[in-house]
Parts: C-alpha cells; sequence; structure tokens
C-alpha cells in the first residue's frame, strides 16, 4: 500500500499507548532492545512496537505504517550498520580496509515517513557513538546519544528523552487546546452538544444537493471543527461517494473538555464510557 493511501484512508484520529521503534534488526541491537528500550519504554507506561514482533496485518509494510501513524511517540535508532566493503565502496574512502558504515536503509526510510506525518516533538532520534557522519538529509536534526556498552545507562537515555517528549507534547497541546478554545462558535457549542463524542456522517444523494442527516445551520459548524483540528473527514466507499464520516479527534476531545462541563453535560465522555457511531 502507497503510504499517501494509507494516510488518507485508514488514519485513525486515536492515539495508542505505543511507541513505535525503528531500528535494525541486526543481531548485535537486539540487546538493546530487550534491556535498554522495552524496560525504558515500559517505564513511561507506554508499550514498546517493533514491527518484527508483532503483526496487526499480512503486511510488515502497512504494519510500519499503522506504528508511524498512531503510536503516541517515535523512537529511531539511527546507529551506523556495518556493511561488507566492495570496489565501489572502497573507492568512496580513504581507509579501504574499514568497512563503511551508515545508518539502516529501512530505519531511515521509517524516520521519512515519521518526519512527513508526524509532530517534531513526537520523533527522537538516537543513536550509539559520534563517530559517524549522519547522512546530509539528517545532518541539521537534533539526535541523543546512548552508550552502547552500558545497557542500563542507555536505557535511562531512552527514558529520559521519551519523559521530556511527552511533557512538551502536553505543554504544546494545552497551549493549542486554549487558542482552539478561544475559536469556537456557538454553532460549533450546538454540534458538539448534538454529536460528540459519537462518530457521524453527512451525505448527498448528489453533488448539487444540501448535505443531509445535520441540521443546515450547523454546516459552517463542521468546517469551522474540522478547521481547528477537532473533527477528522474521512470519505466514505465511491458507493457512497457524496457521503464524509466525521469522528472527533484526541486533540477535538480535549478541546470539548475544555470547554466546561456545561457544555457535554450529560453527554457520555469517551473516557468512561467508549463511543459508539451513531
Amino acid at each position: 500500500m502507497f503510504p499517501r493511501d494509507f494516510f488518507l484512508d485508514y488514519w485513525n484520529p486515536a492515539l495508542r499507548d505505543e511507541v513505535f521503534v525503528a531500528m535494525p534488526f541486526a543481531s548485535e541491537f537486539t540487546p538493546v532492545w530487550e534491556e535498554a528500550v522495552i524496560p525504558a519504554v515500559e517505564r513511561c507506561n507506554l508499550r514498546p512496537f517493533r514491527v518484527d514482533i508483532r503483526k496487526v496485518s499480512d503486511s510488515i509494510f502497512v504494519d510500519i505504517l499503522d506504528g508511524v501513524a498512531h503510536a503516541r511517540l517515535i523512537l529511531v535508532d539511527l546507529s551506523p550498520v556495518s556493511f561488507p566493503p566492495t570496489s565501489l565502496m572502497r573507492s568512496l574512502f580513504s581507509n579501504a580496509s574499514q568497512n563503511p558504515q551508515f545508518p539502516n536503509g529501512n530505519v531511515m526510510y521509517e524516520l521519512g515517513l515519521a518526519h512527513a506525518t508526524r509532530q517534531a516533538e513526537e520523533v527522537i532520534l538516537v543513536r550509539n557513538h559520534n563517530d559517524t557522519r549522519l547522512l546530509f538529509d539528517v545532518s541539521g536534526v537534533r539526535s541523543h546519544n546512548y552508550p552502547p556498552g552500558n545497557l542500563g545507562a542507555a536505557s535511562n537515555v531512552f527514558e529520559g528523552l521519551m519523559r521530556d517528549a511527552l511533557a512538551t507534547i502536553d505543554r504544546t497541546k494545552s497551549l493549542q487546546v486554549g487558542k482552539a478554545v478561544q475559536a469556537i462558535t456557538i454553532d460549533s457549542i450546538k454540534l458538539i452538544r448534538k454529536y460528540w463524542p459519537h462518530s457521524f456522517m453527512i451525505y448527498s444523494k448528489n453533488p448539487d444537493d444540501d448535505m443531509t442527516d445535520i441540521p443546515r445551520s450547523l454546516h459552517s459548524a463542521t468546517t469551522d471543527l474540522q478547521r481547528l483540528g477537532v473533527l477528522h473527514g474521512t470519505p466514505l466507499s465511491p458507493e457512497r461517494q457524496f457521503s464524509i464520516d466525521l469522528t472527533w479527534t484526541e486533540f477535538g476531545n480535549a478541546v470539548v473538555r475544555a470547554l466546561g462541563p456545561g457544555v457535554i453535560q450529560g453527554r457520555p465522555d469517551p473516557i468512561a464510557a467508549p463511543p459508539e457511531t451513531v
């Protein structure tokens, strides 16, 4: 599946309490994964996810896309991997007896997906030494060193980075929520009172008709809430091509709660009860 198709059609507004870990699968990294990454993630009350240990589909590539899209944090290990030197590679290095070392290609691809689709504070870059230069495209992005020979210390580094990232995300989210609350309109509040926290659909029998299943006076409110990131719209199947399914995002739930109990009085909170489709 092409990444753009996945993020358009299968993106879910709710993040999972996971850390998607992009790192080489080489045996030399197994201790780092088992003794440093997993304990650090679990101490942050999150679940570690690496595509070689769990499959949510028949395709590892879809698992990668799903993990990048829906994990709360992305941890990327840019540590270099050795390759047997070839005549072409030898010609690129002054020391022909030394194997060239580069970040793993699969890891770099996953990093590219994360940088294209996630906020900067959600993506954490680490590597195990400074002796090799990063590739040009990521050389200007901050990465953090961890000691490969001391897995306990490495685990502490990972935990500290993840806790800092989560704290930064919370502060940023709080500022964004406050800004969104200031932009809420009366019609938006009416729409929230009518539908939150359930997903709902607006549709038309043909493109020239008015949208139905929602009062016309609230049509502009759906646009306003989508623009704010409170609602996420997903076009439905080609057979229902003039219909859109609207879902409250995780950010949207935070905005609704920030409006105060008077707005959502009598509405079920998805924290206490899972949302249902109406």
